[in-house]
């Protein structure tokens, strides 16, 4: 082994270590975002629900 080679390898282990924490705290903010994304489009989808069922009964109104 070279003179100082233990040195460098422990530098690219923490380099190692560091760019895979960056990579797991960069996948939890991607879930977080991803289910903040879905708890909206559920909310979304019942307003959606009951705004067309209100318009159905307002045309049936119309129509009937």
């Amino acid at each position: 082994m070279p003179t100082g080679s233990g040195s460098s390898a422990l530098a690219s282990a923490a380099a190692v270590d560091a760019a895979h924490a960056q990579v797991a705290a960069a996948g939890l903010r991607c879930a977080t975002r991803v289910q903040a994304t879905a708890t909206k489009l559920t909310a979304t989808s019942a307003r959606y629900g009951v705004n067309e069922a209100r318009s159905a009964d307002e045309f049936r109104a119309l129509v009937c």
